[in-house]
């Protein structure tokens, strides 16, 4: 955002001219981040994004927060552009500001403030879970199709999700459950909370008709 209003102001400054300072690199960077920024903004459900998630390979990209990876350029070269003003402000002080700036971006990276209200998952629990589920699908037959839907979660539920799947992975099983950037119109409400009634209509919406085996 400081990056395109730094831009705008530009040309604004230098409006009687503006088909030769338009050209200059700064005003062109700043043109294209806020192509980019209208292009992965998101309103409720309305983003000019479905339109370029159709592009070739841009499907790739699939959860649009990962355009974050393209506009980090034009978040550096803002940057770039509001430090050296600042630098320039300070004249003789320029060299002592960098070292205290420098500083805190390394104390900052080194102590998130939200190191504690992170999930923290452990490969060994991970396994054991994994583990207890497959001792529970063994009896299953090759190639059955179940729905992992545990009584309670004490974990975000994305975490259930990806057990189902490594499970199933081991045993050759297909599982209802399912985690991933892109998900099929309707499974919402079964990836959020998958429980009989979620997935009752999962099923009436995809015109699924294989029996599905329910584990708890």
């Amino acid at each position: 955002t400081v990056f395109i209003l730094f831009a705008i102001k530009k040309i604004i400054d230098n409006r009687n001219s503006i088909q030769s300072f338009i050209q200059k690199p700064i005003v062109l960077l700043g043109l294209t981040a806020l192509c980019t920024y209208l292009l992965y903004l998101r309103v409720g459900d309305f983003t000019l994004y479905k339109g370029v998630f159709s592009l070739p390979g841009y499907g790739s990209i699939r959860a649009v927060p990962r355009i974050i990876n393209i506009e980090l350029m034009f978040v550096a070269i803002a940057a770039a552009y509001v430090l050296s003003w600042f630098f320039k402000s300070l004249k003789k002080y320029a060299a002592l500001a960098f070292v205290l700036i420098a500083g805190l971006l390394i104390v900052d990276s080194y102590y998130p403030l939200n190191a504690n209200t992170k999930p923290k998952l452990k490969k060994a629990d991970m396994q054991a879970r994994t583990n207890e589920l497959v001792a529970k699908l063994d009896r299953l037959p090759a190639k059955s199709i179940f729905s992992y839907e545990p009584d309670s979660t004490d974990m975000p539920i994305h975490v259930y999700h990806l057990d189902a799947m490594m499970a199933a992975q081991v045993l050759q099983l297909k599982t209802f459950n399912g985690y991933s950037g892109t998900i099929p119109a309707g499974y919402g409400p079964y990836s959020y909370e998958p429980n009989e009634p979620n997935r009752l209509k999962w099923i009436e919406r995809s015109k699924f008709h294989k029996e599905v085996v329910v584990i708890k």
